[in-house]
């Protein structure tokens, strides 16, 4: 799954991960892709990527996008979006966290647009 524009990453982000699709959510990132879900934290690569998003998805949380906004220059954007994540806590009890996920990315003459650099959970 490819972007043919940045502007399509953060809605291909929220339908990706409200399916539950491992898979194509790890498409989205260049193979040496990098998110950073805390400070002094970096998860590095499709594998540990993969590894990453396949325990957050246990928790089945439902992502909805607020707005987002793109600025680009030749091949890079910077892609900020503000979204609201439904999860449950440790007792059950749904909570509703929001954040405004921060992007770098990089356009590919192979075919679209892939994420260089995420930053997910920074706070609202």
């Amino acid at each position: 799954m490819r972007a043919s524009q940045p502007q399509q990453l953060p809605d291909m982000f929220v339908e990706a991960l409200n399916a539950g699709d491992v898979d194509a959510v790890v498409s989205l990132y260049e193979p040496d892709g990098v998110v950073a879900p805390y400070p002094n934290q970096l998860v590095a690569g499709h594998a540990a990527i993969r590894s990453m998003v396949s325990g957050f998805l246990a928790l089945k949380p439902r992502f909805s996008l607020q707005d987002s906004e793109v600025v680009q220059t030749g091949d890079l954007a910077l892609v900020r979006s503000r979204m609201t994540v439904k999860t449950s806590d440790l007792t059950g009890q749904t909570i509703e966290i929001a954040i405004r996920p921060t992007l770098i990315v990089r356009w590919h003459p192979d075919g679209g647009w892939l994420v260089a650099i995420d930053r997910p959970l920074t706070a609202a």
